[in-house]
């Protein structure tokens, strides 16, 4: 009897399809959501993908960590199947589509230097602003309508830096007023700078710097290239499965206690978690 079920096994063995294989680029430089460490993709985002992804046997997923602007490109140029974590923004990046559904949802704020910022309380976004330098992460797209609608005019002026880190020396050193970036992302990037820079004169500076206010909600996704249909032929399948699991993990709750994990164990700020928007 066991030498007929190894000769089964033996027959069946050569059916079985090995795991496709799968790239995703990833943002290398907005902690604590996505960035690298030695090499390898980090943070709360590849910690909720990979989850999802232990649970799609059919795919055996690597995610590498790129400079945001590069993965962009990438995408754009069908050199990889998806990147993460894009907001939503068809209009302007309409070779972007579809996307996953959303793995967070962040909260965008202006953070700006206190001698430098909106005069009064409840500063009003973006009007209240004109006149500033306002700085973002050289790839990202945030602001909303009327925010762009002042920068062509020439009201504002944009400048950029290609992590939250050099953004936050930026606005420290006077080479920008406001910096446009996640709450979460800003204020721990903030802490952990006040905490490590060895200027006096630096430190001093990077203790003006105020949350000032509320810019939008934004989610996040996992975004496809459609267009490379043909290179990619199990994308859409991989789609659907990774967007099945992502859907029962928000419905259990799975996903926002992964995000309170994250903030209170790996970014030693317990009292960070009321940043997190609740589902």
């Amino acid at each position: 009897m066991r030498a007929i079920a190894v000769v089964l096994m033996l027959c069946i063995s050569p059916f079985i399809a090995a795991a496709q294989k799968v790239v995703l680029f990833a943002d290398d430089a907005y902690p604590p959501y996505s960035f690298s460490e030695q090499g390898q993709a980090r943070g709360l985002y590849a910690q909720i993908l990979r989850k999802a992804f232990s649970r799609m046997p059919d795919y055996e997923v690597r995610i590498e960590p790129k400079p945001w602007k590069r993965a962009l490109k990438a995408l754009e140029r069908g050199e990889v199947m998806a990147i993460y974590p894009p907001y939503w923004h068809p209009q302007t990046r309409p070779f972007m589509w579809p996307y996953s559904v959303a793995l967070f949802e962040e909260t965008v704020a202006v953070h700006c230097h206190f001698q430098r910022s909106p005069s009064g309380p409840g500063a009003r976004w973006p009007e209240a602003f004109q006149g500033l330098r306002i700085s973002q992460t050289s790839g990202y797209d945030q602001g909303g309508e009327h925010y762009k609608h002042l920068l062509a005019g020439g009201h504002l002026t944009e400048v950029y830096a290609r992590s939250t880190e050099l953004n936050v020396l930026m606005m420290a050193k006077g080479r920008s007023d406001c910096f446009l970036n996640d709450r979460l992302s800003t204020r721990l990037e903030l802490k952990r700078l006040q905490n490590s820079v060895q200027d006096d004169t630096v430190l001093a500076e990077l203790m003006q710097i105020r949350d000032t206010a509320t810019v939008s909600q934004q989610a996040v996704y996992v975004g496809f290239n459609q267009q490379f249909a043909a290179r990619y032929p199990y994308w859409r399948d991989f789609m659907e499965q990774l967007n099945d699991r992502l859907l029962e993990m928000h419905g259990t709750g799975e996903i926002y206690q992964m995000a309170k994990d994250y903030v209170q164990q790996q970014t030693q700020c317990p009292q960070c978690s009321y940043l997190l928007r609740q589902p």
